[in-house]
């Protein structure tokens, strides 16, 4: 809690300076409790209205064309125009917002999200959750990723969204033909909205067979089924995730079929033992 105390006496002694001293004293005390504020390949919606960036210094020896590559292409400057502020454009909730940057000598782009979208399947920018609305994000400029601190371009975005993401399933997952198997899912998001959670239980492509954090699902028949699952949030942000479950019969059936052949062998057995014995009584 110190670095609250010190903050507070910054406040009482400044009076103009309430605001700002209050809210780094805020900001200390969600990192003590851990309150997460960024987010690695994660994406940028539209809340609805407009989008602007604003460009900020940062370590790189290159240069970088700043660009929106989805849903359009849109040249937005370089990393070399610090405290310039570029209007985006005005987009419908929920549109993606792809941005990235252009490294002029070394000729690689990079954008944001997961590490699919660049050449060397590595994610190079990470978001931090500012305010409502307002984040930061940092590019590594370097293909291999470079030092992975994210702080070679820097920029503040307005008018965003950060959509939130799932949590990686367990593998190997096993479920018992006939009974009831639940799953739950669980996602990440920065701005600590509500969010939603939609089920496609029957592996159809439509998230409509259940809503809430948690679903059950019954299998029928053995083998390898597929579950998805949509985590979306109230500003059009979301994810996708899916679970390999393996269905296999129940342990009691299993062991009821094992008798059964027993059971069946011993009567094939007797049976022609006996058998024989009447053909021997026919034979007479």
């Amino acid at each position: 809690m110190k670095p609250f105390d010190q903050e507070l006496k910054v406040m009482i002694r400044l009076g103009n300076k309430t605001f700002v001293s209050v809210f780094w004293g805020v900001i200390s005390i969600l990192g003590a409790i851990g309150l997460p504020s960024q987010a690695l390949a994660a994406r940028l919606v539209s809340p609805g209205g407009d989008t602007s960036v604003q460009i900020l210094g940062g370590t790189a020896g290159y240069t970088s064309d700043l660009g929106l590559y989805a849903p359009y292409s849109k040249p937005l400057g370089t990393n070399r125009e610090v405290g310039r502020t570029v209007y985006v454009g005005n987009f419908a909730k929920g549109t993606e917002l792809l941005f990235g940057i252009y490294v002029r000598q070394t000729r690689y782009t990079f954008l944001m999200g997961p590490s699919s979208n660049n050449p060397d399947g590595l994610v190079h920018a990470v978001i931090h959750y500012v305010s409502p609305g307002v984040v930061k994000v940092g590019f590594e400029d370097l293909y291999g990723g470079g030092d992975r601190d994210y702080d070679d371009n820097n920029f503040y975005f307005y008018g965003v969204n950060i959509t939130p993401t799932l949590n990686p399933f367990p593998k190997n997952l096993i479920a018992n033909t006939g009974s009831l198997y639940k799953m739950s899912a669980s996602a990440f998001d920065p701005e600590g909205g509500e969010l939603i959670y939609d089920w496609d239980l029957d592996n159809d492509g439509k998230y409509d067979d259940y809503r809430g954090s948690s679903a059950e699902a019954m299998f029928d028949r053995p083998g390898k089924h597929t579950v998805g699952v949509r985590v979306s949030d109230e500003y059009g942000g979301y994810d996708y995730g899916v679970l390999q479950i393996e269905a296999v019969p129940e342990p009691s059936v299993v062991l009821g079929l094992l008798v059964s052949g027993l059971v069946g062998l011993g009567s094939l057995r007797r049976n022609a033992s006996q058998g024989c014995g009447i053909d021997r009584l026919e034979g007479q």
